[in-house]
């Protein structure tokens, strides 16, 4: 019987069960798909059962052995718009098709514990970005693209009246064995070869109205959402996903509306969560600067007009009142003791 700690990532066992009843299989081999998971065929029976992540990579290669490597692309079900639970029904009750999106970037990891989503915006293209939140192996998360891919297409034709073939779903690496169908499935808007698996919306596809549009519907799935979300801890996850941006950032400065673009969601949403977390974006991009700085000192050859420059700040006059600001020391003091501790170490 499976076993969980508070803080086990788990996904929900709809898909597992539905894949089970496409495939009609008998008791003893299901055992052979649950080998090494840590979950029997009783915790399958139980309604609210959720599947710790540790136990679906063991399934996933176990599904390899027995069906081949491309076994999810032989069940469909696997991204059907039947099995998308609350985030699915979200996506097509919001009240347009960049609202959707929105609610992915946001809430993926409710449905997938595994991954979230990175939401860039440029002036004609929307990008969405996969990310591990786990470690898995080459084949699994290739797999785990290919799931989420196929399931945000599914839930785009849901939505979307015209436009769909415009969508450009990227892949990583080289193309698997199975390449040939899932071009078909994808209905050759896919390509590899890339460094990251990313959707790319055109922006014009976002005013669009699902057919099952509804203010009530949403609000209230919506608010289903943020309580499972807060139930399983997750949505603390704001503030340390806006530090790992902040620290990405190697050049100038990035604001709030552009942080809060990358995690889905306005301005004014952004802030009020961060708040809920105790953390506020000043805060958050004061550490991040002081990291930044830190980094830059160890480099003798680096001026203080060079580092400036490095961190988005007008002149070396700006960095010195920022040094002060920041750790209440002159630049001069703080660049000695940056180095000294680093001679130390």
């Amino acid at each position: 019987m499976a076993i969980m700690s508070n803080d086990t990532p788990v996904l929900p066992i709809q898909h597992f069960r539905m894949a089970l009843r496409t495939l009609n299989a008998p008791a003893d081999l299901v055992e052979k798909i649950l080998d090494g998971s840590g979950i029997v065929l009783a915790d399958l029976e139980k309604p609210n059962f959720e599947m710790p992540v540790s136990a679906i990579w063991p399934i996933c290669d176990n599904m390899a052995q027995i069906f081949g490597e491309d076994w999810f692309l032989q069940l469909p079900v696997l991204w059907s718009v039947d099995t998308h639970s609350e985030l699915g029904m979200a996506m097509r009750f919001a009240p347009d098709f960049g609202t959707a999106i929105d609610v992915v970037s946001e809430f993926v990891h409710v449905r997938w514990s595994v991954l979230r989503l990175l939401r860039n915006v440029d002036q004609s293209s929307l990008m969405l970005t996969i990310l591990p939140m786990v470690r898995a192996s080459p084949q699994n998360w290739r797999m785990a693209n290919c799931i989420a891919w196929l399931s945000f297409q599914a839930t785009a034709k849901a939505i979307l009246s015209s436009g769909i073939e415009t969508i450009r779903y990227q892949l990583m690496g080289p193309p698997p064995a199975y390449g040939e169908r899932l071009l078909e499935l994808f209905e050759g808007n896919a390509s590899w070869g890339h460094e990251r698996a990313t959707i790319i919306v055109p922006r014009v596809l976002c005013k669009q109205v699902s057919p099952l549009a509804s203010t009530t519907s949403f609000a209230l799935i919506l608010a289903a959402l943020r309580e499972i979300s807060m139930q399983k801890g997750q949505i603390n996850n704001l503030t340390a996903r806006v530090s790992e941006a902040l620290d990405g950032v190697t050049r100038g400065r990035i604001d709030a509306v552009d942080i809060a673009s990358k995690m889905g969601m306005s301005k004014r949403t952004f802030e009020r969560r961060l708040a809920e977390e105790g953390a506020t974006f000043r805060g958050l991009t004061n550490e991040s600067y002081k990291k930044r700085l830190e980094h830059l000192l160890l480099d003798t050859r680096l001026t203080a007009e060079s580092i400036a420059e490095r961190l988005g700040y007008h002149d070396a006059s700006s960095l010195l009142r920022a040094c002060r600001r920041l750790y209440g020391i002159p630049y001069s003091q703080l660049r000695r003791e940056v180095r000294a501790k680093r001679a130390r170490s």
